[in-house]
């Protein structure tokens, strides 16, 4: 089955956008080999992460995720089964910058304080800003 994982979190250490490029980069690589895809936004130490995949490679993925150093405050906001994926060429995209920046000041209280609030129809707003954004792939499919 395919899933559809989103998640936000916050970072440990200041992460330029080169940095984020070559996590993305590193990740892409693994990825490319599990046939997951997805994107990644960062600004301001936070981070929002799409990933896509079948359900066996994907929560195993989302698993050493959850445990790595490099962030903290994990918030799950979506887990789901899709019929098809939103970034099916990238094996993990970056969004470098967008003309209205996500406020995280907002978002994560909301998504912490009142469950529900930011439901799938505004995630699925938000991930196609991130798909019609000017994403960089850092390790394109071939």
């Amino acid at each position: 089955m395919l899933l559809q994982i989103v998640y936000l979190s916050k970072s440990t250490s200041g992460m330029s956008p080169d940095q984020v490029t070559e996590l993305a980069r590193a990740c892409a690589q693994t990825n490319k080999t599990q046939d997951i895809t997805g994107v990644l936004y960062h600004h301001n130490g936070h981070f929002i992460q799409c990933l896509e995949g079948e359900d066996k490679e994907l929560i195993t993925l989302y698993a050493q995720i959850l445990n790595d150093p490099r962030h903290h405050d994990i918030l799950t906001a979506v887990i789901k089964p899709i019929k098809e994926r939103m970034f099916p060429k990238w094996s993990m995209g970056v969004v470098p910058e967008m003309q209205a920046e996500i406020d995280f000041d907002e978002i994560l209280p909301l998504e912490a304080a009142s469950k529900g609030h930011w439901n799938e129809a505004t995630w699925a707003r938000i991930l196609d800003s991130f798909r019609l954004a000017a994403v960089l792939d850092p390790y394109p499919e071939s």
